[in-house]
């Protein structure tokens, strides 16, 4: 990271996305600033989803897992845009 880069991450800090406070010191991609507001936000998106169960054949659920890997990101979230672009 060059000198430029931390002095505007220093003037312009990304905040928790819970409690809204400044993220100084941590890592570009985090969202919470403490264990607590983590806690939170994994409450807050449980209490906003529904948990289901469904059986797949093995050739779906291994090109599923495929695709999911060379998208890199995770079943749930790839689940969600395809349903997401099939209800658009």
């Amino acid at each position: 990271m060059s000198d430029l880069d931390v002095h505007s991450r220093l003037l312009n800090p990304h905040k928790c996305i819970v409690c809204e406070t400044p993220l100084i010191n941590r890592r570009q991609h985090s969202k919470t600033c403490i264990s607590r507001c983590r806690t939170q936000l994994y409450r807050q998106k449980k209490e906003n989803s529904v948990l289901v169960k469904f059986r797949l054949p093995l050739n779906v659920y291994t090109n599923l897992v495929i695709a999911v890997m060379s998208a890199g990101k995770g079943v749930d979230e790839h689940l969600q845009e395809l349903l997401k672009r099939e209800h658009a």
